[in-house]
């Protein structure tokens, strides 16, 4: 059904692309998490309504 052997190869071609690709959504989150770590850090500083 399939050949590993010949896509082996092609395979191991696109694992840079796959990194890449991951590490692009890796920052992409930690981008996120640092904008909504200084939001949250600006809203606790304006003195807003306390719990």
């Amino acid at each position: 059904m399939f050949d590993f052997a010949a896509n082996f190869q092609q395979f191991l071609t696109t694992l840079p692309i796959m990194g890449k690709g991951m590490l692009g959504i890796f920052a992409v989150i930690l981008v996120i998490y640092l904008v909504t770590l200084v939001l949250g850090k600006m809203s606790d500083e304006s003195g807003g309504a306390s719990n």
